[in-house]
């Protein structure tokens, strides 16, 4: 279930995740919970410590959004991520990539509930070749839209939730184009500013990495 908000999908803003009164009223009350609080924080910080400038980034594109509308929901105040999604029960994913996700920033991943995490629920993060233990009340922290991953399965009688944490590439998309789709830009910008956006664009991988690569904080 997603909560939070994100842009794509054919709106012409970041919108709050659509859901049912009862949905609502259940995610409000294990959002608002005390332990999860401070686990989106612990995971903001963790972005904070390891990536400074992506959790710059996030947090200052966080505000912007949400200080140009109000309307949208802050689900963790003083957190960064955007949003979160959470699986309950048996959660487990097949190998993907977060392709909504802003390619070039991490998301945070919270493991929780009662099951043996020497037997499963290992964290498989494929191109890097790495397979790593992911033990209940952990938290992890990496590019989920660059790094294909999945889940190795639980036992029969174990339970397992998740928490992702994570911002929509289409958020920094309307931001860096003065709260507008691509569409709008491309139609009021000048000649000169569609050139800059475009070489933008194009250097943007580059951009991501040397990010990625800063220097943690001590």
């Amino acid at each position: 279930m997603p909560c939070g908000y994100s842009f794509g999908g054919g709106q012409q803003e970041p919108m709050n995740f659509a859901m049912s009164k009862h949905n609502a009223a259940i995610l409000d009350k294990v959002l608002g919970d005390p332990y999860m609080q401070r686990f989106a924080r612990f995971m903001d910080r963790g972005l904070q410590v390891f990536f400074p400038q992506i959790h710059r980034l996030l947090s200052n594109l966080h505000h912007h959004l949400s200080t140009n509308n109000p309307a949208l929901k802050t689900i963790f105040p003083g957190v960064g991520f955007a949003a979160c999604h959470l699986n309950l029960g048996r959660a487990r994913t097949k190998l993907h990539n977060d392709l909504k996700n802003i390619f070039f920033a991490v998301c945070g991943v919270g493991a929780f509930g009662p099951f043996n995490h020497k037997t499963g629920a290992h964290l498989i993060m494929w191109e890097l070749g790495i397979v790593v233990e992911f033990p209940s009340g952990c938290g992890f922290l990496f590019p989920s839209a660059t790094v294909s991953h999945a889940n190795v399965p639980i036992g029969p009688d174990e339970s397992r939730h998740s928490a992702a944490f994570f911002t929509s590439s289409g958020n920094l998309r309307y931001f860096h184009n003065g709260f507008m789709t691509d569409k709008e830009f491309r139609a009021r910008a000048s000649t000169g500013q569609l050139e800059a956006w475009n070489a933008y664009r194009k250097g943007l991988w580059q951009t991501g990495t040397d990010m990625l690569k800063a220097q943690p904080l001590h």
